[in-house]
């Protein structure tokens, strides 16, 4: 999963270093993960910050702990991450 932002929006909304990503990321995910029909204590996640672009963003892996289905499709609109 990827997810980037655009730089004005990263700046007026206060993501543009590692640790507000991290927060940002730890308050969004377990609700994503529910959106995607997943059970969050069956789930690992990670990120990857990266800044060596325009625009900051993070690559992000979600898995299963033990595989309940063979395949999964994640909607754009889906997924969201909430900025505070």
């Amino acid at each position: 999963m990827f997810i980037s932002f655009d730089e004005t929006f990263a700046r007026e909304n206060k993501i543009l270093d590692k640790k507000a990503m991290k927060n940002l990321m730890n308050k969004s995910m377990n609700k994503n993960i529910k959106e995607l029909g997943l059970n969050p204590n069956n789930v690992e996640w990670g990120c990857y910050y990266h800044t060596n672009t325009v625009h900051p963003h993070i690559h992000a892996f979600i898995f299963e702990k033990s595989p309940k289905r063979k395949e999964y499709n994640i909607k754009k609109k889906t997924y969201q991450v909430k900025h505070y």
